[in-house]
Formats: C-alpha cells, structure tokens, sequence
C-alpha cells in the first residue's frame, strides 16, 4: 500500500511540459506562423497515461499539444 501511495504521489508531481525558450505550447490548430512546432512526446506520454481521467487529454488537446522548436527563417 506505501508503494502504491508513493508511485501517486510522483505521479501527481509530474506535469507536461508548458512552454520552450521559443514560447508556450498550443493546443491543436493554434500555431503562430513565426514558429516551428513541433508535437511534445512528454505530454503525450502523460495524456496517455492520465487517459482514464478524461481531463490530461483534453487538457493536452487544448493547450499542450504542440511546442515550439524554432523561429521561421524570414524571406
């Protein structure tokens, strides 16, 4: 029982991924045309394992989705 009360408590600490040097990550569909994104796999791995609480994937689909990696070279 200590052990599974410990693996809770890590996992309620752990949080996906908010925002790069570049900026903060959107959700689906909200991209800035100035920057490079790019689809965060911390945050999908913590959606997927948060699935059975509804809320980590629509909070992922919302507003975690997609991180910015770079800024667009200007032409």
């Amino acid at each position: 029982m200590k052990l599974l009360t410990a693996v809770l408590l890590t996992l309620s600490l752990a949080s996906c991924k908010g925002s790069t040097e570049f900026g903060e990550c959107v959700g689906l569909g909200e991209q800035r045309e100035d920057l490079i994104y790019e689809l965060s796999a911390r945050n999908v791995f913590w959606s997927i394992l948060g699935l059975e609480t509804i809320i980590a994937p629509v909070l992922w689909a919302t507003d975690y989705a997609h991180c910015p990696i770079a800024r667009r070279a200007d032409k």
